[in-house]
């Protein structure tokens, strides 16, 4: 049909309202990160055979 986004003239404040979130939390960088590289490179296994399986890979 060749029709991309909303028609033109429709100004309604509910297609143009961003939500916006604030909150109170901080940054205080007291946590570090961690895991094994072993279970990593089974999330990319398990998610590059996925996507192969929907056809993005090949």
């Amino acid at each position: 049909h060749g029709l991309y986004g909303h028609p033109g003239g429709v100004d309604v404040p509910c297609l143009r309202r961003v939500p916006w979130c604030v909150t109170s939390a901080t940054d205080t960088r007291s946590r570090e990160p961690g895991g094994s590289d072993k279970a990593d490179e089974t999330d990319r296994s398990v998610v590059a055979d996925r996507l192969e399986d929907l056809g993005y890979r090949t």
